[in-house]
Parts: structure tokens; C-alpha cells; sequence
């Protein structure tokens, strides 16, 4: 794996650097010239050649996720939501999950403040495609419960963020059933009249957390080459909930004791914790760091060169370090994920008519390397067991674009996608001596997370979508994606897997076909039937994983979901284009739908459903547990709508809001679906002075039941639900209120200030393993020069 590794990074390196070293050559003086630090020139010629030369896009109106070529959202027929550069600098986030709090439709589950799992239609973590800058983030072992990895893109970094809602795009591969994600970062361009060099220095400060946040950002437009960077820090330490129980549970989420153990201190025993409303174990610290570099070469090819690194301290896991044992002992001594990195390497080639007949073609060659890890110690044990995983991820993605024939286009392409991943495990004896840890004594071998022998994940897909403009009130869309996709997985025995080895092979055909009308300017229509898919990933046949006494196990005989969606919306304006209001409602259908059921180890069978016996169970990490494994289940739907409205009441004074409804069913077994939140929405009264941008805002969260929980899965963590007398009560509903101000002092000095949660109110996100911050300052600066 090792010299593929390298063989793929050093043809990376030699192409790019020959294109680099051609580019140099070709005007070295002038080159050497443009690196000079030097003040650019105000003057109103200049100004007038610039903005001949630049074309002002109006991001706002157009999309680009769906297509290669820029489109108009009126004509989109799909659910999708833009947040451009503005739009992403209204409020203060603590990372890039938090900004996808804020948008329509859009759940964040968290199980510890390290992390940011999103929902959209009661799907997430590898049923939602997160994309960045064109190149898929999700990997092998993407699970199907929650994923921390939107955290991994700092929101300095940032251009815009869209999204598509449900699996109604074929220009995307496997998972894209609930909805993609895709982040762009910051673009960059040349200057062809005057050589510009910007800067910006970003530092903030949040009271919940006493977090402290700094950014530094470069851009260097240059005549032959532009330049830009990004490097942020962020501190944060533990949380501080809510003190305002309008619920009226007055022990729910308080913390009591905690655990002071770290990698070199020892103590059997918990601590009192003198603040019950401080979350204790839930700082960390990241940082993020980004270069592209642009390279136009000649008037119609560019090329674009990508480096990202993201790296996060370790993050302890806030809901383990709160399990308890059977007489209310804290379990866990340490919790932690270990330190976690991500590195992406990309180059895009765009060109501009390459043939007489397309008009635009894009390759993104990839390489992403990601390492994780889990550590834990229980309390009175003197041994800590360590998993570490690596995945390495190669990309190929070549798409094209011509026009057939008037308002008709055709975007077709070809993807390769290959996946490494390799896992280990250990148990570390330690060697204690009083409180401290001076060492290890020796380490024997455990179970491994996934496959010990290695593990490879590969795909080939190819895709043409046509969209058509029928008329001016009519656009016609149809898409078509053919996927093969091949698993290979090593155990070093088979006391989980039916065999030692498993090669298993997949394919996919799915399609979109959307119509949009307009049968007035205000009134706009639109329809899609679509489908998706998503094979079953290594997450998915090969983790050995324990929660709360459940030991989840491997079945490799999983076969795909499938995804079959109906959608409708209506967009309409009034005539002054004042007040807008819209409703997207879909309904799909699940086939094979990958759930988790009752397993027996021993057997290698699924328990039956008619089962009245005692459950499976497995001797693991010195405990007997109930195993399950995800199977395929059969046939579920979900289904459900998110309304909006925005009103211009006067001037620069807009109100606006969205509420989302879900509903989820298993229809063999009639039990509720995993990753269905209740009901949500929020509201937004925005207005602008002189010199701010100012908006109050109310975000609302209604109740849910425990019988509407999926309690074998474990996903929905219902026990975190609120307990009275040994029962589970429900979840409560919330309302709080939120303000967020943005100050432009002048040109190159902005000041950003917000108050959240203002009534200081208790209350836990569905599904979450933490409780929410509770009355928040933030305020952060720039500088620009």
C-alpha cells in the first residue's frame, strides 16, 4: 500500500511540477517581478480595466452543484439551498457543522462538542455525500450512526456551502440518498492589469466555552498567478449548559461527577464535580490549514492546485465519559478520539471549448489521506485499549459539457474512486506507579474495529444529465448514472465472518427526471422522480463495535439500499417581489433499507423476528453483551415537507422562516426509523443600519416520544431522554432567541457580536449525547491590509 502511496504522489507531483516549471519559464522575469511586495495602485484607470476584465457573478441566482456550467436555481427543479460568502459571515459558528444549523431542513446532532453531525430527511452520516471543492469526502468507513467529519473544514475557510436535498442528482455517486453537502472554499483569481495582495487576521472569543479562535488569510492576485491561503487555530474548553429548566427535569444533562485521567495520571475514582452545569471532558483544539494555487494557462485552460490539512487534539467522547455502570458508577476512566488528520491533495484542469462540441470539461485528479483513532480506559482498570484506523482515498473525475442543441445541454462524465483502509488494535498493560503513568509494561493484541487483514473499497461510475429548456416557462430535466462498486475485506480468523475473506460486487442504475414551470413570473412549479443508492461500505459489514452494552458485529452479506423519491414544490412571489414563500414535500420508499437487528456470533444467522428466546450474546472486552449486526430490512419510507417565507416589510427590514416536518416508518416491521427529528424551524428578523447588519432570530424544536425512537439501533441515544421513576420521559421541546450583529467600522475593520440562547435555556439537540451551550457572547474582529 505503502509504494502505490508514493508511486500516485510522486506522478501528482512531477505533472503539476512540470506545468509550474513550463509556466515559470515562459516569462521567469516578470514572474520573479509580481513576487514583490509591493502597494497596488488606486487609480480610476486601473479600476475600469479591472472591472472590464471581471465579470460580477450574482451567486446568489445561480447553482452550481448540479451541473458544470453554472445554473439559474429557477430552472433547478431540485430542493436546494445556497449559502454564499454573506450569507456564512451573518453569524459566529465554532465550525462548519454549526453553519448547516442555521439552514433550512437541516438537523445537527452531536454526541460530544467536538463534532457536528448533519440530518436532512431523516438521514445522515453515510446516507449524506459530503463534497469538498469537487472531490467526495466520504470514505469506507463512513458509518451509518453519527459522523464528526463536516468539523474538519474551518468556516474561515469558506466561499459558499449548497445543498441538494434528497437523492435527485445523478452527477453524484453512492450515499447521496438524503442529500449532498458540498463546501466551497475560497476562490482565487489573476489580475491581468495589477498585481493585488490582500490579507485578513480573524480573532474570537465565546463565553459559553471560553473559546478563543484565530484565523489568518492571504490572497495574492497576481498577472500569471493567484495565490491564496488559509491558517486557523481554535481553542476550546468545556461547555457550560443551560441553567434555565423550563422543562422541568432538574437533574437532566447535570454532571455530578467526572473523571480527571489523562494518558499520564491515574485515578480510580471520579471527582466531585463543583459546577453541575459545566460539561467537564468536552475541550479540544484544532487547526486548519489550506494553500491553492491558480494557474491560468493561455485564455481558455486553467489549472488548480489544492493542499488542505486538518488536524484535531484529541476529543473526548462526552456521552461515554457519562455511561454508567449498573449501581451508578461512572464506567469510563478515558474516552477519547485520538488526534485526527485529513489531507487532501487535488489538481482541477478546466478547459474551455476543448472541441468543436464541448464547450467545457473539468478533471479533479485526488488524494486524500485520513487517520482516526479511539482510546479507551475504564475505571479501576489498569489497561488501555487503542484502535487506529487509515484510509487512503484516490480520486479520478472527468466531466463534460456541450451544447446539443438551442437551451439544451448535456453534462456527462466518468468517476474512479479507490479505497485503502487499514485498522489496528491494541491493549497497553500499563505500568502505574501512585497517580502516575510512567509507561506501558507490555501490549497484547484485540479485537480490531475493522478487517485486520486490510480492507479495499472501489468504484466506477458514469453519468449524462440533460437538461432543456422546452420554452420560457418550461425547463425538462432527465439524468441517468450506471455505478459498479467491489469490496474486498481480510479477517485474521473468522470468529465474526462467515469466512477469512469476502470479495463482493455491486451495481447501480439510477435516474432523475425533474420538471420546472413557470406558468407565471411569481408562480413557479417543480416535480422530480428520482432514485439512489448506497452500497454497503466496510463501516457497514466489517465494525466491531460496543455502546452501552451492545456489541455491534460484522455480516458481509449485506446487500444495497435502493432509494425511490417523489417531490414537489411551489415557489411563489408576490408582484412588488416583497414576500416570497415556497414548500418542498417529498415522499420515499427504502428498499433493503441496511438496519440493525439481533445477530447471533455463533451461527452467523440474523435472529428471527418471531424469536421469543434469549437474545444472542458475546463474551467482549471482559463483558457479556447482546450482539446485533445491520442486516437488510426490507422496506421503509420517509416523508415530509419544509416550508419558507421572506417578507421585505420595509426598507432594509426582512422577516423570514422555515419549519421542516419528517416522518419515518419501517413498513414490514411498522417500528420507527432512526434519524427522524421532530419537527423544527426557525425565525428571523433581519434589519440593517448605517454601518451594521442586525438579526434576531428564534429556532424552535418540538418534543418526541419515546415510542417514536428506534431503541434496538441505539442511533437516536435515547437514553439520553430525560428518566422519572426508572421511565423514559419525552424529549422536551425548545425555544430560544438568538442575536446576531455585524459591524463594518470601515473598509478594512469588522467587528461581529451575537448573544445566543439569551434566556439561558436548558435543552439537548434530538439525538444528542450533550447539552446545548447555554447563554452564549461571542464577538470576533477582523483586520484587513
Amino acid at each position: 500500500m505503502n509504494k502505490i502511496k508514493i508511486l500516485y504522489l510522486i506522478i501528482f507531483l512531477f505533472s503539476n511540477v512540470q506545468i509550474i516549471c513550463a509556466f515559470v519559464n515562459s516569462d521567469s522575469t516578470s514572474l520573479l517581478y509580481s513576487f514583490k511586495f509591493q502597494k497596488a495602485i488606486d487609480t480610476t484607470e486601473v479600476k475600469s480595466k479591472i472591472n472590464k476584465e471581471v465579470k460580477v457573478e450574482q451567486l446568489e441566482d445561480v447553482f452550481l452543484s448540479l451541473s458544470l456550467s453554472k445554473s439559474l436555481k429557477r430552472n433547478i427543479p431540485e430542493q436546494i439551498e445556497v449559502l454564499d460568502y454573506k450569507k456564512l459571515n451573518e453569524r459566529f459558528s465554532f465550525n462548519s457543522a454549526d453553519i448547516l444549523s442555521s439552514t433550512p431542513g437541516i438537523k445537527v446532532q452531536k454526541s460530544q462538542f467536538g463534532g457536528g453531525s448533519p440530518v436532512i430527511r431523516g438521514m445522515e452520516a453515510n446516507r449524506i455525500l459530503l463534497m469538498v471543492d469537487g472531490v467526495r469526502m466520504n470514505n469506507a468507513i463512513y458509518r451509518k450512526g453519527h459522523l464528526q467529519n463536516s468539523i474538519t473544514i474551518s468556516p474561515s475557510q469558506l466561499d459558499r456551502v449548497e445543498v441538494v436535498y434528497g437523492p435527485s442528482s445523478v452527477i453524484y455517486d453512492s450515499d447521496a440518498m438524503g442529500g449532498v453537502i458540498h463546501y466551497y472554499t475560497r476562490k482565487i483569481k489573476v489580475n491581468s492589469a495589477l498585481n493585488t495582495f490582500k490579507h485578513k487576521v480573524i480573532s474570537g472569543y465565546s463565553s459559553v466555552n471560553n473559546s478563543k479562535t484565530i484565523s489568518f488569510n492571504y490572497e495574492y492576485n497576481l498577472k500569471k498567478i493567484g495565490l491564496m491561503g488559509n491558517f486557523s487555530f481554535s481553542k476550546f474548553e468545556d461547555l457550560k449548559m443551560g441553567e434555565n429548566r423550563k422543562h422541568g427535569y432538574y437533574n437532566w444533562g447535570k454532571v455530578y461527577k467526572y473523571s480527571d485521567n489523562s494518558y499520564t495520571f491515574y485515578n480510580d475514582k471520579p471527582l466531585k464535580n463543583s459546577n453541575n452545569n459545566l460539561q467537564k471532558n468536552t475541550g479540544y483544539s484544532q487547526k486548519d490549514f489550506i494553500q491553492k494555487i491558480f494557474i491560468p494557462i493561455g485564455s481558455k485552460r486553467d489549472l488548480t492546485l489544492n493542499f488542505q490539512y486538518s488536524s484535531a487534539s484529541n476529543i473526548p467522547r462526552f456521552d461515554k465519559l457519562s455511561e454508567t455502570k449498573g449501581d451508578g458508577s461512572l464506567k469510563f476512566a478515558l474516552w477519547n478520539y485520538g488526534q485526527q488528520d485529513r489531507v487532501l491533495v487535488s489538481a482541477k484542469w478546466e478547459v474551455q471549448k476543448p472541441t468543436n462540441w464541448i464547450e467545457t470539461s473539468r478533471t479533479i485528479l485526488a488524494y486524500q489521506n485520513l487517520k482516526e483513532s479511539r482510546e479507551n480506559r475504564k475505571f479501576g482498570d489498569e489497561s488501555l485499549n487503542i484502535n487506529k484506523e487509515e484510509v487512503d482515498v484516490f480520486s479520478f473525475n472527468s466531466d463534460f459539457s456541450t451544447k446539443l442543441w438551442f437551451n439544451t445541454k448535456l453534462d456527462f462524465g466518468v468517476q474512479l474512486i479507490h479505497n485503502e483502509v487499514s485498522s489496528e488494535a491494541r491493549k497497553d498493560i500499563l505500568n502505574i506507579e501512585g497517580n502516575n503513568i510512567i509507561g506501558v509494561l507490555y501490549s497484547e493484541e484485540i479485537e480490531t474495529r475493522y478487517p485486520s487483514k486490510g480492507s479495499s473499497y472501489s468504484s466506477v461510475s458514469s453519468y449524462g444529465s440533460l437538461r432543456s429548456k422546452i420554452n420560457n416557462n418550461s425547463t425538462l430535466n432527465i439524468g441517468l448514472r450506471a455505478t459498479m462498486i467491489n469490496l474486498k475485506s481480510k479477517w485474521k480468523d473468522d470468529t465474526f465472518s462467515y469466512k477469512e475473506s469476502i470479495d463482493l460486487n455491486n451495481k447501480a442504475l439510477t435516474f432523475s427526471l425533474g420538471y420546472t414551470y413557470m406558468p407565471k413570473e411569481d408562480l413557479v412549479l417543480k416535480a422530480i422522480l428520482s432514485s439512489g443508492f448506497r452500497a454497503p461500505n466496510i463501516d457497514d459489514i466489517g465494525k466491531v463495535r460496543e455502546k452501552n452494552g451492545i456489541l455491534t458485529v460484522p455480516n458481509s452479506k449485506l446487500k444495497p439500499e435502493h432509494i425511490y423519491n417523489a417531490e414537489f414544490s411551489i415557489i411563489k412571489k408576490s408582484k412588488d417581489r416583497k414576500t416570497n414563500f415556497g414548500v418542498n414535500a417529498y415522499f420515499s420508499v427504502l428498499n433493503n433499507y441496511i438496519g440493525k437487528h439481533y445477530y447471533d456470533v455463533e451461527t452467523k444467522t440474523v435472529v428471527p423476528d418471531d424469536y421469543k428466546g434469549e437474545m444472542p450474546s458475546y463474551i467482549y472486552d471482559g463483558e457479556l453483551m447482546t450482539t446485533i449486526a445491520n442486516v437488510n430490512r426490507g422496506k421503509s419510507y420517509t416523508t415530509g415537507f419544509t416550508a419558507f417565507f421572506d417578507v421585505n416589510i420595509i426598507n432594509e427590514v426582512y422577516l423570514k422562516g422555515d419549519i421542516t416536518y419528517t416522518e419515518g416508518l419501517d413498513i414490514d416491521y411498522r417500528t420507527p426509523l432512526s434519524s427522524i427529528p421532530p419537527i423544527f424551524g426557525k425565525l428571523d428578523l433581519a434589519y440593517k443600519l448605517r454601518f451594521s447588519e442586525n438579526i434576531f432570530s428564534v429556532k424552535y424544536n418540538g418534543s418526541k416520544t419515546l415510542e417514536y425512537y428506534n431503541v434496538v439501533e441505539g442511533i437516536d441515544n435515547h437514553n439520553q431522554l430525560p428518566i422519572v421513576n426508572g421511565e423514559y420521559q419525552k424529549l422536551p421541546s425548545w425555544i430560544t432567541y438568538n442575536f446576531y450583529s455585524n459591524f463594518e467600522i470601515n473598509k478594512d475593520i469588522n467587528l461581529k457580536f451575537s448573544v445566543e440562547n439569551i434566556a439561558d435555556l436548558h435543552y439537548k439537540e434530538f439525538a444528542s449525547g450533550i447539552s446545548s451551550p447555554g447563554l452564549n457572547l461571542s464577538v470576533s474582529i477582523g483586520f484587513s491590509f
